[in-house]
């Protein structure tokens, strides 16, 4: 699961015009975000983007008949989000101004509601990894 946003897409809809575009947003904003983190540009140490996919929904704001076609930009670390959703608002990627959505909602709660977990809910998982290790149980029983 990563942390994402969604910004407006109004170019052509022909796969190869919409993935050059795609491709040159994501290289155009990993450049952005290593210079505005002052990290190198190395593509395998600086990797800010991990995927930007085409998708359909209908926009909050207004009144829109059908669908408009968004980018979803999931990126890799949550903690750069406002960062990044403000070098787009600003103008300094592809010399457009984007108007990203859903970048104001919290990466956990994102995650609550894309996989339906409610509050005081199981999560029933067949594998999983541990980014930090589980005290054990003589830890547990000083406590």
């Amino acid at each position: 699961a990563y942390p994402y946003f969604f910004v407006p897409y109004e170019g052509s809809l022909e796969p190869a015009h919409l993935q050059a575009y795609i491709q040159q947003l994501g290289l155009s904003l990993n450049h952005a975000a290593c210079i505005s983190f002052n990290m190198p540009q190395d593509p395998w140490k600086s990797q800010f983007v991990v995927a930007i996919v085409p998708v359909k929904g209908i926009p909050f704001y207004g009144y829109h008949v059908g669908y408009s076609v968004f980018l979803k930009i999931y990126l890799f670390n949550p903690d750069f989000e406002n960062r990044i959703v403000d070098i787009m608002r600003s103008g300094a990627i592809m010399g457009t101004r984007f108007q990203p959505f859903e970048s104001h909602i919290p990466f956990r709660l994102q995650f609550f509601v894309d996989f339906n977990l409610y509050g005081m809910g199981w999560l029933e998982l067949e594998e999983a990894l541990l980014r930090h290790d589980v005290p054990g149980e003589n830890l547990i029983e000083h406590i």
